[in-house]
């Protein structure tokens, strides 16, 4: 096992696991870590899945079981004993979900507004998402409920949508996916995320957490729109196709088809840094030098020579001697990134 944590305001944390079998997967967190949701526990085992929440993470082992790390004031952290085993799950501001092989959908942590307590008339479920402070879920027959805050109707979906297959929650607004791959948004609107283009090709996957809305089209690309303060709606022109993405508040993560990951976006806290390659540490210390107070990571009060050398020994510690990410299988992010793959 390896684990190593940039203090403070960077996270760069990684943990090794291997099974009997020989099969490894590494899970790796970088972003803000205020509150210790890029601390990746040591000994995690074989991760299939990882939820980035406001200020925790969890992970998805592949026996079925669930570990959270980071805030835990209302036990987002730690799901509840005995659930059986889960095939997904989703983190919320203070809030965590799993959908369980059975098709059930339990949740644990804050319960404002009800976020984190499925109706009991939900039934068999297929997809389920976290959002500020509410939830969303499919149902087996397409159908999509939502429940907790529905402060600017995110939780009220137009009665005309069409079957459902995938969910995704953004801080006040619902992303649907129709199974003909269209898209459908509902609740705030304050920054466009609710526009959807009038030229979206059929879509494969959907993801928001914040302001922006993101999309997966079918041969690869990647479309984006709402928010757009920090370019998390621009995509790298020259980007291979990407088969999977992450929406964060303010950033916008792909994972590409060769299974590496591409970030662009807001990189206030590193949380578009994967800095795996002398470029990647290049664009890392061209951040730190932009930044300003937030990057004085040894407390002193002045940005300079200590923090420098805080960030070379963390970035060295994780990804020295030439290691680089493999293939990524998972990742979610907020305003950290959380990224599954193996080595």
């Amino acid at each position: 096992m390896s684990r190593t944590v940039l203090p403070l305001v960077v996270g760069v944390v990684v943990s090794i696991a291997s099974t009997a079998s020989g099969q490894l997967t590494r899970v790796s967190c970088f972003g803000i870590n205020f509150e210790g949701q890029c601390n990746v526990p040591p000994d995690l085992g074989l991760v299939l899945k990882v939820a980035a929440g406001s200020y925790h993470t969890l992970a998805l082992r592949a026996d079925g079981t669930i570990i959270g790390w980071g805030e835990n004031s209302y036990g987002q952290c730690v799901p509840p004993a005995g659930i059986g085993p889960a095939v997904d799950i989703a983190a919320g501001r203070y809030h965590s979900l799993a959908l369980l092989a059975n098709g059930t959908v339990v949740g644990w942590g804050s319960s404002e507004d009800g976020a984190s307590q499925p109706p009991s008339d939900l039934g068999h479920c297929i997809a389920i998402a976290a959002g500020d402070q509410f939830s969303a879920a499919v149902r087996i027959d397409n159908v999509v409920r939502c429940w907790g805050s529905n402060s600017h109707g995110q939780c009220s979906p137009p009665p005309d949508y069409g079957p459902m297959v995938a969910v995704a929650c953004g801080v006040y607004h619902t992303v649907g996916l129709q199974a003909d791959g269209a898209v459908r948004v509902w609740g705030d609107n304050q920054f466009g995320q609710r526009n959807v283009p009038s030229d979206l090709p059929t879509i494969v996957a959907i993801s928001s957490t914040g302001s922006h809305t993101v999309a997966l089209t079918w041969d690869g690309k990647v479309r984006a729109w709402g928010a757009n303060t920090y370019g998390e709606c621009i995509a790298p022109w020259s980007m291979p196709p990407a088969v999977a993405v992450a929406a964060g508040q303010g950033h916008t993560v792909a994972v590409l088809e060769d299974g590496s990951i591409r970030c662009w976006g807001n990189n206030w806290y590193g949380q578009c840094t994967v800095a795996y390659s002398g470029d990647d540490l290049a664009a890392l210390l061209g951040s730190w030098g932009s930044k300003g107070s937030a990057w004085d990571l040894d407390g002193d009060g002045v940005v300079g020579g200590g923090d420098l050398a805080m960030l070379l020994a963390g970035w060295g510690a994780a990804y020295g001697k030439g290691s680089t990410m493999g293939p990524v299988i998972s990742v979610s992010a907020v305003v950290h990134t959380a990224v599954v793959s193996v080595p």
